[in-house]
Parts: C-alpha cells; structure tokens; sequence
C-alpha cells in the first residue's frame, strides 16, 4: 500500500467516486481500495484531488496526472464513465 504508484486507472476510479460514490459499482470503498492494492485513506485524499481539479476546492498539489484524468473523464455521463471503472476493477488483481 505505501508504495502504491498512481495509474491512469485509478484515478478514473477516484474520478468517479468523487462524482458518484460507490454505491453502482456494488462495491464498498474499503472493498474497492484492496481490489487496487491501496488504503482507504489514500483513495480519499485522491478524490479530494479529483474535487480540487473540478471546483478548485480540496487538497492543494494535486497530480498532474489527476488533473489530465478528470478533464478527459469527468463529464462523461454516469453510466459511460462506471463502464469504464467496472472493466478496469475486474482486470484488477491485487
């Protein structure tokens, strides 16, 4: 978990749960965080990241990688955007 390195990935999945939460993906937070080998708390703080690159409010030194994620995925529609996560989760194998 300490050395998580942050892909593409994960950030569309820290992406939509900023915009949506867990609750379509069928999966708790804690459940989804394990899936992809990092803590609760880390996923958290990205999504805060996410929040900073969308409203300007949240975690200052957001990732630049975060900030190119979301402005590629954040406006996709609900259902685009979780088909996207849902292929990447279950490709997951941590």
């Amino acid at each position: 978990e300490a050395d998580h390195h942050w892909t593409q990935n994960d950030d569309l999945v820290a992406v939509y749960l900023y915009k949506y939460g867990p609750e379509n993906l069928g999966s708790r937070l804690e459940e989804i965080t394990t899936k992809l080998g990092m803590s609760t708390a880390s996923m958290k703080m990205r999504i805060q990241n996410v929040k900073k690159a969308d409203v300007g409010i949240g975690l200052p030194h957001t990732a630049k990688q975060t900030r190119l994620v979301f402005d590629r995925f954040g406006r996709l529609p609900e259902r685009e955007l979780r088909a996207k996560v849902e292929r990447y989760l279950a490709s997951a194998t941590r």
